[in-house]
């Protein structure tokens, strides 16, 4: 298929040149025959355009091959001046024979006599021209060699940055895991010797959860609904660990929101940080509820998800600034997904401390 596709592109280029020498040919053939008409001399314009064809028609073929030779024989560093010199020799060569070949046409096609003097006139005052369409060749065949090794450049570029920011969200799951295990066997550690039944249970779901957080590991982004199961069982498991003191509830606005693209792991460390940082710290406990809404901006929609809780909260400023993985973790994920167009704070509304995220609304296809 590709060697077809090629064919195709060479087949339609060499078209396109020899039309356009072609009507090149005919255009200075016509503006010749006017000039010298214009004199009060005689000129054939059928012999005139006949000999335009034929030159025209010898510079579509010679065309690809000084594209090809200047390819290979660039105008750069570090070969620069031996390319020169070499294309040089090659144009004035080229020249040289088309104006020969030119030279000859009348005698050929016309019969008409030359002296050898005169047809070395008409050589020489030829090559010049033949010699100026070679230099234009070959400048037009650098330049679009170096538009190509710009436009692959830049190609090589945007696929590097898209890489590293591959790596670099790799690299921040990779960090957000350890993390998010630890906290969770600190769970079951505190559970061992207070209940060793729960703390079992514990085990069996933990390990469903990292099931799950491992399935999504390699993806850029996922359903909100993958999302929201995974906070449900991570609810499950932290109501284990404090019983009544913790009650939970997951809000979507409208369910078509749930085919809604969300990076993974996005959601798990702020629910964490308001129980660990909020719920913990109240002795008779409190509430943590998600929220998903649907919000119109200036050029397009987003979706807004926010966990809330009731706990004492603190400086919204300081949340960010922790020296913590989990929710400096979500910040850096973010940029790196989302660059300028995304947003996580934190604020306080009466009596609830919300973590706020806004991204792109875009669904899942």
């Amino acid at each position: 298929m590709r060697q077809r596709i090629d064919f195709v592109r060479l087949t339609v280029t060499a078209i396109v040149i020899t039309v356009l020498c072609q009507l090149a040919g005919a255009f200075f053939a016509l503006q010749h025959h006017r000039t010298v008409t214009a004199r009060g001399e005689y000129d054939s314009l059928d012999e005139r355009l006949v000999y335009m064809a034929i030159s025209s028609f010898a510079w579509a073929v010679l065309t690809p091959v000084v594209f090809y030779i200047a390819d290979v024989f660039p105008l750069r560093k570090p070969h620069r001046l031996r390319n020169t010199f070499f294309m040089t020799v090659v144009g004035a060569v080229i020249a040289g024979a088309r104006a020969a070949v030119d030279g000859v046409l009348p005698i050929v096609i016309d019969n008409l006599p030359m002296l050898a003097s005169d047809y070395q006139l008409s050589v020489i005052a030829l090559f010049y021209p033949h010699f100026l369409f070679t230099v234009l060749v070959v400048i037009v065949a650098n330049f679009l060699r170096l538009e190509r090794e710009e436009s692959a450049r830049h190609h090589g570029e945007a696929r590097l940055e898209s890489e590293l920011v591959e790596a670099r969200l790799r690299q921040l799951r990779s960090d957000l895991h350890p993390h998010f295990l630890f906290n969770a066997l600190n769970a079951v550690a505190a559970l061992l010797h207070r209940d060793p039944a729960t703390a079992k249970e514990m085990v069996v779901k933990l390990r469903e959860l990292l099931r799950a957080s491992l399935a999504s590991e390699d993806a850029r982004e996922v359903r909100l609904a993958e999302e929201l199961e995974f906070i449900a069982r991570y609810f499950d498991i932290q109501k284990m660990r404090f019983g009544e003191k913790l009650t939970t509830a997951i809000h979507v606005g409208d369910p078509q929101l749930r085919d809604a693209a969300i990076p993974p792991l996005l959601l798990q460390p702020l629910v964490e940080n308001s129980i660990i940082h909020g719920i913990a710290r109240r002795r008779d406990g409190g509430s943590v509820v998600v929220r998903v809404e649907a919000e119109k901006n200036g050029t397009g929609d987003w979706l807004c998800l926010q966990v809330r809780d009731n706990g004492p909260g603190c400086d919204p400023a300081t949340v960010l600034a922790r020296n913590s993985v989990g929710v400096p973790n979500a910040v850096a994920r973010l940029a790196s997904i989302y660059g300028e167009h995304q947003s996580l704070k934190y604020v306080r509304r009466g009596d609830a401390f919300i973590a706020e995220v806004r991204i792109p609304l875009r669904m899942v296809g």
